[in-house]
């Protein structure tokens, strides 16, 4: 059996989106002829909301798992710094003599070196302190593992710095796991500094070093082909994100009494729920009669807030706020609903990022409600034609529209469901295999043929069944 050392930041017992992906080829890469060691953080380095232990349960046995610490430079760095003012704070009070307010282009000069230092320790990314831990550690562990392969999946980006140099020490083909883009992600804003030129040289750098690189949305390889070239292009196949089979093998739970779309994820940022909260009020204004057979439940960090603005619009019978929850219950309130929603409110066409709920949701066989900004998820959606609800945070209306129409649905018994076709081509059985593809390639140093996973539409979509 063939072996790779695989370097993922997330892994459990981080519940974190990037640690499932992970998870899910570590438990289906032996299947296919590889025996997979896994380099990461130790578990005091996630916040105390990010963990979950049950997810160690899920990590095979047979499996090694190396675990350094990862030092945030940064919060070391400002917390130097605060010290440090605090001294000389102590020292100019105990000098009785008049002080000269500093002049503003002084205290511009000292501020622009602050910042200058504070970036170095955020190069590339705030996770740069794992670098020396996870290089001496990766070192150690290609001596004792001997792997044919090594596997980086990122960001954070200084993960893909420590393969760059632990392939051109050891002369190990790499490949690169790309869950989001590095340098050129729509949905980051972008000052046009030093810094960033640095992280794209860096990034260059490292695409030079990898034999194949894989992204988890055609929009993303696109996005790699536009920064980096044709060559590049050649060398990236594009594998979906999954879901684990194992996960939905327990018998279906009792669903909810009353009609219920359910959301589990983040609830800020880029899954910013105050679109479908208005749709809702919208939706309750024209149907009162709804107010007691129609359930939003919200899930997911950010819940405080969330929970605020119910009260404010006099909804908290009608829209149920909650703290995250482990993955197993995540996947129970999956289950137990009637219609599950997306969240992606990022206002751009060109974003590559697809939420990894869709494929869970998928395996719960759901109807889904899609709220986004357009991009990947929308592209996604619309080629595999996985829903018709698809609505942009803007037009409230027309979500009004599409909810009640879903619930009409659910009143008439008649909600539909994902093929088995359909469900199968985005299991993590689908998604190891294409990479334990990938992986045989490199180990022989072979170029890489086109790979698409899932493949195109092969049974009758959801949207076939929708009159």
């Amino acid at each position: 059996m063939k072996r790779v050392l695989m370097l993922a930041y997330f892994f459990p017992p981080s519940k974190a989106a990037g640690t499932f992906r992970t998870l899910r080829f570590v438990r289906g890469l032996p299947a296919s002829g590889w025996q997979p060691s896994v380099l990461s953080v130790r578990p005091e380095t996630y916040s105390t909301i990010e963990l979950d232990f049950d997810l160690l349960h899920k990590v095979p046995d047979t499996v090694r798992v190396a675990r350094t610490p990862a030092p945030p430079l940064h919060r070391t760095y400002k917390r130097i710094q605060g010290q440090a003012k605090q001294w000389l704070r102590r020292g100019r009070r105990s000098d009785t003599r008049p002080i000269a307010a500093p002049s503003p282009i002084t205290t511009a000069a000292a501020t622009g070196k602050t910042d200058l230092l504070y970036q170095l320790c955020r190069t590339p990314d705030v996770d740069a302190g794992w670098y020396g831990y996870a290089l001496v550690w990766g070192l150690l562990m290609i001596a004792r593992e001997r792997p044919d392969v090594l596997y980086a999946t990122g960001g954070p980006w200084t993960t893909f710095l420590v393969a760059r140099d632990l392939a051109r020490l050891t002369r190990i083909p790499l490949v690169l796991d790309y869950r989001d883009p590095w340098t050129a992600n729509p949905a980051v804003w972008r000052a046009g500094n030093g810094f960033e030129t640095l992280a794209l040289r860096l990034e260059k750098t490292v695409l030079r070093q990898a034999h194949s690189i894989v992204a988890n949305t055609d929009v993303l390889r696109e996005t790699l082909i536009t920064s980096h070239g044709d060559e590049v292009g050649r060398r990236t196949v594009v594998i979906h994100n999954s879901f684990d089979a194992a996960d939905y093998e327990a018998p279906e739970p009792v669903r909810e009494a009353v009609f219920t779309l359910s959301y589990v994820g983040a609830l800020y940022d880029a899954h910013n729920p105050d679109s479908i909260l208005r749709a809702v009020e919208v939706l309750i204004e024209r149907r009162p009669d709804l107010r007691r057979r129609f359930r939003l439940r919200l899930v997911g960090a950010g819940a405080p807030r969330v929970a605020a603005q119910v009260r404010a619009l006099g909804l908290e019978d009608v829209i149920v706020v909650q703290e995250p929850v482990a993955h197993a219950e995540a996947v129970r309130l999956q289950r137990a609903a009637h219609a599950l929603l997306l969240l992606l409110t990022v206002p751009s066409d060109h974003s590559t990022f697809v939420p990894s709920k869709l494929y869970e949701y998928i395996a719960a066989r759901r109807p889904l409600f899609a709220v986004t900004g357009g991009g990947a998820l929308d592209r996604l959606l619309r080629s595999r034609q996985l829903t018709p609800w698809i609505y942009r945070p803007e037009d409230i209306d027309a979500m009004v529209q599409g909810l009640l129409h879903l619930y009409e649905r659910y009143e008439r018994d008649c909600l539909p469901e994902h093929s088995d076709a359909t469900v199968r081509s985005f299991s993590g059985a689908a998604a190891t295999s294409a990479l334990a593809g990938v992986l045989e390639a490199a180990a022989a140093r072979h170029p890489l043929e086109p790979v698409v996973v899932p493949e195109a539409q092969v049974e009758a979509p959801m949207e076939a069944s929708i009159p």
